[in-house]
């Protein structure tokens, strides 16, 4: 036999260089599609809980000025709690400080409001609020258009609004930095 009629012949070994590099290449590709994914994942997790957070917030503050109201004994109106909340709907601007002065019904009610106004405003991203009697309580876009009619069938209101543009993604927005109010309406009796 001729020396040079075996060395044609190729081993299968020959035929499996870098196969193995190419599968661990093809792995690779997978594993970053998946880590792509759950970092996707996670970016709109975080998203969600921002959001949250900032409902939380306004559940709160909603919950705070109401209890407000229905604790200001110096505004007690006997069976009648409405009168009481009109102390609360056109406050004027506090002229004491009533955490350290004594002060009246009117007063307490003019302290608080503005104290929980600058609770919200510090609170929340762009944050405004307002305490009213509206017949349409689901109306009003932002705290420059609250939408209250004193309505004399209307409900008790509490609405609070804050920019949640880190929070929520809308669908044909093309500024990544635009302004996305959400609001809470809170109906109560006082």
């Amino acid at each position: 036999m001729h020396p040079h009629a075996t060395a044609s012949k190729q081993s299968p070994i020959h035929f499996q260089k870098g196969v193995s590099l190419l599968e661990v290449l093809v792995t690779v590709l997978v594993l970053s599609f998946g880590l792509l994914g759950v970092a996707g994942l996670q970016t709109t997790a975080l998203k969600a809980t921002h959001s949250s957070y900032y409902r939380s917030i306004a559940n709160a503050l909603a919950a705070d000025i109401v209890d407000r109201l229905r604790a200001n004994v110096l505004t007690q109106t006997r069976g009648n709690q409405a009168a009481t909340a009109r102390y609360y709907v056109s406050p004027g601007s506090p002229s004491v400080n009533c955490s350290t002065s004594v002060c009246t019904g009117q007063g307490l009610a003019n302290y608080e409001m503005a104290a929980w106004k600058a609770s919200v405003a510090s609170l929340l991203p762009a944050g405004g609020a307002t305490l009213c009697i509206d017949g349409t309580p689901y109306d009003g876009t932002s705290d420059a258009d609250i939408q209250c009619d004193d309505a004399a069938d209307g409900h008790w209101v509490v609405k609070v609004w804050w920019d949640d543009s880190r929070g929520k993604l809308a669908a044909n927005r093309s500024d990544a930095n635009a302004y996305v109010a959400q609001r809470l309406v809170v109906i109560f009796t006082p």
